[in-house]
Formats: structure tokens, C-alpha cells, sequence
């Protein structure tokens, strides 16, 4: 949560609700998805409200909840933070449904979401250092 909340907007005909606010010295903009509404289609209606009321926002953060992810390689449990990062093939995000299903049941991703901006890959690193 913020550090510090800010009042609410007046009521408008946008269907988001938003909570603003600050985190150390950044002005934030919380907003999520419907509740059992989810995926893409949802999830773009979401940002662009986000935007069409908060044009100058530079950074979106995607934050989602994972169940864990347990192996010999990674324990990754519920409540632990993952941050993805690049690799040469990808952006560090991998979108499943952007691809197509191929024979024995397999699926091929076909695409790949932008690589985040220099800023945040920075940051990134900063908090891996630490």
C-alpha cells in the first residue's frame, strides 16, 4: 500500500476505482481488474480508462498473485516477490495467449511483450544488488 492516500476522484463515468497516493517520493495510481472479470480484454479496458483519466503517467507495473512455483531449481512459495527480467529471447514476461496450439497437445508461443524501459531494468538490477 502507499505510503500516504490521497482523496478520491469525484465520481465519473469511468468504471475504475482508483486509489491515489504516494510512495517515497513517487506519485502513484492504484487500480485493479474486476473481480471475476479477467484476461486481456479486461485488462485492456482497465489501462485504457488508466490513461484516458491519468495521461501522464510514464510507468505502468503489472502485479499479479502466483501460487508458488516449487522445484529442485527455484522454491518459490506464496507471499515471496518475483520480478521477471529480459533474456536474449525475451522481454521477461511470457504472455500464453500469444500463440497457437499445435499437435500432441503443446503450444507455441508466437510472439513476445516489449522489452520494460531502460529505467526499470535498472532499478532491477539495483534490486538484485541488494
Amino acid at each position: 500500500m502507499p505510503d500516504e492516500t490521497f482523496p478520491s476522484l469525484p465520481a465519473t463515468t469511468v468504471h475504475n476505482a482508483y486509489v491515489l497516493g504516494k510512495i517515497e517520493n513517487h506519485n502513484i495510481v492504484l487500480t485493479c481488474l474486476p473481480v471475476g472479470i479477467y484476461g486481456t480484454t479486461s485488462a485492456t479496458a482497465v489501462v485504457s480508462q488508466l490513461q484516458s483519466t491519468f495521461p501522464n503517467i510514464r510507468y505502468g507495473i503489472l502485479v499479479g498473485i502466483g501460487g508458488g512455483v516449487s522445484g529442485k531449481r527455484m522454491d518459490i512459495r506464496l507471499g515471496d516477490v518475483v520480478v521477471s527480467k529480459p533474456t536474449g529471447s525475451s522481454a521477461g514476461v511470457k504472455q500464453y495467449d500469444f500463440g497457437k496450439a499445435i499437435k500432441g497437445g503443446h503450444f507455441q508461443r508466437i510472439g513476445m511483450l516489449n522489452q520494460p524501459p531502460i529505467i526499470l531494468l535498472t532499478a532491477v538490477s539495483h534490486l538484485m544488488a541488494n
